[in-house]
C-alpha cells in the first residue's frame, strides 16, 4: 500500500475522480450493486479515469485497503453467573490494539496531528489554556510519577 501511495496518493484507486466516486457510493453505507454498476461502471457521464471495469473491480479496491489493516474479530460475551438476561450470547467485535496503533503511527496523514509530550499553552493575558489532554496538568503529573 505504501509503495502504491508513493506513486499515486489515491491508491488503490486509479485517480482522484475514481476515489471520490467510490467514496460517494460507499458512504455512509455501500450502495446496492445495481446502483454501483449503473453509475460507476456503465455511467455514460462518467469520465474514463473514474470508471470501474465492473462491480467486482469496484469491490477489489476496498479489499486491497482491507488487506493492509488488522481484521475485526468476532467474540461472544458470556457471563458465567447469568446474573442479567443480556449477559450471555452478546456478540461484539474488536481489533488487535497494537496493530491498530501501528496503523495509526504509520499513517503519514496523522503525522502532524499527534502530540508526543505535554504542553503549557498561555493566552495573551498570561493565563494557562486548558483545551486538551496534552495541555492539562494531568500529563505533567504522570511524567514525574515513579
Amino acid at each position: 500500500m505504501s509503495q502504491g501511495r508513493k506513486l499515486n496518493p489515491y491508491y488503490p484507486f486509479d485517480s482522484e475522480l475514481q476515489y471520490l466516486m467510490a467514496k460517494d457510493l460507499s458512504t455512509p453505507t455501500l450502495h446496492p450493486q445495481n446502483d454501483i454498476e449503473r453509475v460507476a461502471v456503465h455511467g455514460k457521464y462518467v469520465k474514463d479515469e473514474a470508471r470501474f471495469d465492473s462491480y467486482r473491480h469496484f469491490i477489489e479496491k476496498f479489499d486491497e485497503m482491507l488487506r493492509c489493516q488488522s481484521l475485526w474479530q468476532s467474540y461472544t460475551f458470556a457471563d458465567a453467573t447469568n446474573s442479567t438476561p443480556w449477559s450471555t450470547g452478546m456478540r461484539y467485535w474488536c481489533r488487535d490494539t497494537l496493530a491498530v496503533l501501528q496503523e495509526m503511527l504509520e499513517n503519514p496523514a496523522l503525522a502532524d496531528k499527534c502530540v508526543w509530550q505535554p504542553e503549557k499553552n498561555i493566552d495573551g493575558n498570561g493565563d494557562r489554556i486548558y483545551t486538551d489532554l496534552h495541555d492539562s496538568d494531568w500529563w505533567w503529573k504522570m511524567q514525574v510519577l515513579p
